[in-house]
């Protein structure tokens, strides 16, 4: 991860309690800062886009418990299926 984008998480979690009421949208933050807060995912990445063109940006949600999906296979036990 770069050092960039670790800034940007810092930053969300610092302002995470002060933005809490505005759970279940999307924070948008860039260069440490937080740009807006938006309705969905979509307008959230579109605004950084236009801010921060091809810089790194983060796009995060706001929640007070983030759900976290780890999965694992072993990769040796997967059928192949094939694309036909």
């Amino acid at each position: 991860m770069t050092a960039t984008l670790e800034k940007d998480i810092q930053t969300f979690e610092q302002i995470l309690p002060s933005i809490m009421n505005q759970e279940g949208k999307y924070a948008l933050i860039f260069d440490a800062k937080l740009v807006g807060v938006f309705d969905t995912y979509a307008d959230a990445l579109s605004a950084g886009y236009t801010r921060a063109e091809l810089k790194p940006f983060l796009v995060k949600k706001i929640a007070g418990v983030e759900n976290v999906a780890n999965l694992s296979r072993d990769i040796n036990q997967c059928p192949i299926i094939p694309l036909s």
